[in-house]
């Protein structure tokens, strides 16, 4: 190493007996939010319209591109519970930018009802907590310079 090089000291996580309990209150308020969000889904993908917002709206309900997102979503729902338990944060990463990707394509092409607004709104509390998990679980690294 050249003297005036940074030096990046990578430490392992904090103890875990410290950390599990705040990971396990967040996973708990993100559970929640999930299971609302995803009886919110079925009970749109099963037809029920919660109070149309457009008028001459005549389309199927759901429509192909409610389908199509709310099924995805619902694939990403199941993906963040493996990232969970392969405890892995790169993962979790992954879960957070597609689920933004949806929300923002949920309320560009989906917004029907006003149960779509509620889903799609569950989105921003799911991904801030799903942030906040992965910086618990993602080991802490400083740079030292000299």
């Amino acid at each position: 190493l050249l003297q005036n090089e940074p030096i990046v000291v990578y430490t392992s996580m904090s103890d875990m007996r410290e950390l599990l309990p705040m990971v396990q209150r967040r996973c708990i308020a993100l559970a929640l939010i999930l299971l609302v969000q995803v009886i919110c889904i079925i009970v749109i993908l099963t037809g029920e319209t919660g109070g149309e917002l457009f008028e001459n709206d005549s389309g199927p309900t759901p429509s192909p591109s409610q389908a199509g997102l709310y099924v995805a979503l619902l694939a990403l729902h199941a993906f963040f519970l493996l990232s969970m338990y392969l405890w892995n944060s790169d993962m979790l990463t992954v879960y957070t930018v597609l689920v933004t990707l949806l929300f923002v394509l949920v309320v560009v092409l989906a917004v029907r009802s006003v149960l779509d607004i509620v889903a799609a709104l569950l989105c921003v509390p799911a991904v801030l907590l799903a942030i906040s998990l992965r910086d618990l679980m993602m080991p802490h690294c400083f740079t030292i310079m000299s």
